[in-house]
């Protein structure tokens, strides 16, 4: 059963890609979008094999396993199931508890908490199971329909108005091994990068175009999404999103603008430090918070202290967080350094080397031009998403899981040619023009 529906899945999907609007407007053949979806399903399949053989239960197994769980207290419990599906609050979840009370405390890994955003890839994968069945290759295929999707967001805020570009968007947005392959299976980076490409293209339709009721909504619930899917990141992203617009209806000194902008920002943080009366809404607190969690997760795998990565215990000060950037920024640019044990550490050392060239071509253009609004709002998203990683995981594969979002945004950067960035207009607009 799983794989005819699975088969029915694939054949549908196949369908809305060739037949869909949104899939033609893109300007790419039909065989071309047809091949990136089935590289992307090849690379959900080396996903699921690679954790299939994991030596420890990982994330996305885990989702599963509890959406399934879920799921199945939706006939046995009705009252009960809805409850839990409508708990998509911001608060935590403790271990002490088990997550949603139905998830037996020994199931849940050392030293974490469940946030909003596990419980928000549980609760809609409980959802789709029942489109899809409790059948875990069909809610791969899922998954990576909306990672596709994502891809193509991104591709049409990208908006390559010339050949050259066209293949650098391709490259950036659907071909990046790392991106294609992390932003795979049931998980929150497919989900994170998904929303954050639908509001990179939703916001420059409002920007390019006007701000219809429609794009404000759908805006609004990407916004939503990310949040819910990554908080720490949308919390960066948000913030910067604001001084973009404003940065665009507003067209010079950007550079001031921004700095000005993120100090306004980090003064509110310091005030909200200080005087929240939920240690939750305060990011300084947050970071130290994952730091300390994920380093003592470390500890507890590996108690004869050989963890991937060297990251210091975080204090509860803002000179120990500072402390600490230049660290971090290397570990996220540096890791995963090139080992011959495991082929995918392999490749995705050969891809840390190739972006290392790239992130010193981008310094060298960034030298040699006034750099645009669209540019500089997606480095610096990079550049604060990259410490706050870096600030909070001693794992290489987590590392490199959680980056794999921003890769796309820094190739595309360092390569691309344009001034700016255009949302692709239907011919009957361009003709229009």
């Amino acid at each position: 059963m799983e794989y005819l529906i699975f088969s029915i899945y694939f054949i549908v999907f196949i369908a809305i890609i060739v037949n869909g609007k949104f899939f033609q407007s893109t300007q790419m053949s039909k065989k071309i979008l047809i091949g990136l979806f089935v590289i992307k399903i090849l690379f959900s399949g080396f996903y699921f094999a690679y954790y299939k053989n994991a030596d420890r239960p990982s994330d996305t197994q885990r989702f599963f396993t509890q959406a399934k769980t879920l799921y199945q207290k939706s006939f046995d419990n009705p009252r009960q199931f809805f409850n839990i599906i409508s708990n998509v609050s911001f608060g935590r979840q403790t271990q002490s508890s088990g997550i949603f009370g139905i998830i037996p405390e020994d199931e849940i890994p050392y030293g974490t908490d469940y946030t909003h955003e596990s419980r928000f890839v549980v609760h809609l994968t409980a959802l789709l199971m029942f489109f899809s069945g409790p059948y875990y290759l069909v809610l791969l295929l899922i998954y990576a329909f909306f990672a596709f999707c994502g891809s193509v967001f991104l591709y049409k805020y990208f908006a390559p108005q010339d050949k050259k570009n066209q293949v650098i968007s391709i490259i950036a947005c659907f071909m990046i091994p790392s991106t294609i392959f992390w932003a795979s299976g049931i998980s929150k980076e497919v989900l994170f990068f998904f929303f954050i490409s639908l509001t990179l293209f939703v916001l420059h339709q409002c920007i390019y175009q006007k701000w219809g009721i429609k794009y404000i909504v759908i805006l609004c619930l990407s916004l939503a999404g990310m949040m819910y899917s990554k908080l720490h990141l949308a919390i960066i992203f948000i913030p910067l999103m604001f001084i973009y617009i404003f940065c665009y209806y507003n067209n010079n000194k950007w550079l001031i603008k921004y700095g000005c902008g993120l100090f306004i920002l980090f003064i509110i943080s310091v005030v909200v430090r200080f005087f929240a009366y939920d240690s939750y809404f305060d990011i300084w607190y947050a970071i130290q918070y994952q730091n300390n969690c994920f380093i003592g997760l470390e500890q507890h795998l590996h108690p004869d202290g050989q963890t991937d990565i060297y990251l210091p215990f975080l204090e509860d000060s803002f000179l120990s967080i500072f402390n600490a950037i230049p660290i971090a920024l290397f570990n996220v640019i540096y890791y995963p350094a090139i080992q011959t044990t495991d082929i995918y550490h392999f490749f995705a050392g050969m891809e840390t080397l190739l972006f290392i060239g790239l992130s010193i071509n981008l310094c060298i253009r960034l030298f040699k031009r006034k750099i645009d609004n669209d540019s500089l709002f997606l480095l610096l998203f990079c550049l604060l998403s990259f410490i706050l990683i870096g600030l909070c995981t001693p794992n290489v594969g987590a590392l490199c899981r959680y980056k794999s979002v921003c890769l796309p945004f820094l190739f595309y950067l360092s390569l691309n040619t344009q001034n700016s960035f255009r949302p692709i207009l239907s011919h009957t607009q361009n003709n229009k023009q």
